[in-house]
């Protein structure tokens, strides 16, 4: 920047009150930080081999390839559609590619399911997300063991398994609501998983507490990579919990998740506000105004001024605001500057900076905490 081009910024900067328009206050949040360097350690992710079934024909009674069955594979196979041609009357389009499937329960307790072998194994005590899309046909109808043609249009939901090779120990992952919508749905399942698991299975079952049986199905397509779920210590077990926080708490543990909320692009620029802030209380802590002028690079003050202005402790901002004037840039001092740090009024409010601060940075906090929390949510469970 030449020097002509910095004398103008800066006169901006201590002169003008910082009643900024929505839009200008927008661009002034989205460019308020320096950019990090600040990586966050790759989650783990492993391979889920043809979610979307692409590398099949479509063919009734197919186990897909790379899965093999759940089950007894002469009574429970699943079926592969495909966009152009689908079994048993059902009419939807995949929701990834060409190709999808469907598995069906039936009234005599025999159900349909796939698994497959992981090469990387999900380990114990881990916690991971595996997201897939989701449907049932109102119109899926087939004949039964005694040649009797049924609808298969009950209600039905899915399971996840897991199990363990060397234990030969099987576990319950995840299972689904009940499903009962015939559009596309994309669902996103946690799964807690107590022990190694070699080996993923995905199956369908029946509602909670069915006592009859009866002809159900789901639609299945593009299943995902399994995403091993990042768990940050400062973070509770259940997400939550966080909206039980006091917001002093709350701001103690968003502050830990810094080196990693702010490495996400996705990362809002208020959020990113927020995170900026204990730099500011960390420089005017314990020490006066002017103190904390002398003490600072210029471009950190420029910066802290910003930052102050952003969270709404205009008061705070204007006072070193003053200060910057008077004591860097005396030029530019007005008397009024002047006068003020003469007054015992200055004193006082030097003296309360720190407390003045984190009111405002709790007030902050207050008005866009659902959107932090969410955020949070997001990336970090």
């Amino acid at each position: 920047m030449k020097k002509s081009q910095l004398s103008e910024y800066l006169y901006f900067i201590l002169n003008k009150s910082f009643k900024f328009t929505t839009v200008f206050r927008s661009s002034i949040l989205l460019g308020l930080l320096i950019s990090s360097n600040l990586s966050l350690n790759a989650q783990s992710i492993i391979p889920i081999f043809n979610g979307s079934f692409e590398k099949d024909r479509h063919k009734a009674s197919q186990t897909p390839f790379g899965w093999y069955p759940y089950g007894d594979p002469k009574t429970s196979s699943p079926d592969i559609h495909s966009r152009y041609y689908t079994y048993f009357d059902v009419t939807q389009l995949p929701s990834d590619g060409d190709r999808f499937l469907s598995m069906v329960t039936r009234n005599d307790w025999s159900t349909e399911g796939i698994c497959q072998f992981i090469e990387t194994p999900m380990l114990t005590n881990g916690k991971y997300r595996l997201m897939m899309d989701l449907s049932t046909s109102n119109d899926f109808q087939s004949r039964l063991k005694n040649d009797t043609l049924a609808k298969f249009t009950n209600p039905a939901r899915l399971e996840i398994w897991g199990y363990n090779r060397s234990q030969e120990l099987d576990s319950l992952l995840a299972v689904t609501a009940t499903l009962n919508h015939t559009d596309w749905k994309t669902y996103s399942l946690i799964l807690t998983v107590p022990m190694q698991i070699n080996d993923v299975c995905i199956v369908v079952s029946y509602p909670e507490g069915t006592v009859s049986p009866k002809p159900g199905n789901v639609l299945i397509d593009n299943i995902q990579n399994l995403e091993e779920i990042y768990a940050h210590p400062a973070l509770p077990t259940d997400p939550n919990l966080l909206q039980e926080k006091s917001l002093e708490d709350l701001a103690n543990i968003i502050e830990k998740l810094e080196p990693e909320l702010i490495s996400f692009s996705e990362t809002s620029s208020m959020l990113k506000v927020f995170l900026s802030v204990p730099a500011v209380e960390k420089a005017l802590k314990m020490q006066t105004v002017q103190n904390y002028i002398y003490n600072s690079e210029r471009i950190d003050i420029i910066q802290h001024i910003k930052i102050m202005d952003a969270i709404g402790a205009k008061k705070l901002a204007d006072i070193v605001r003053r200060a910057f004037r008077s004591y860097i840039y005396p030029e530019q001092a007005t008397q009024e500057d002047v006068d003020f740090f003469s007054s015992v009024d200055a004193i006082y409010q030097q003296a309360s900076t720190e407390k003045s601060l984190l009111k405002s940075k709790l007030q902050f906090l207050e008005a866009h905490k659902e959107s932090f929390l969410e955020e949070i949510k997001t990336q970090l469970y």
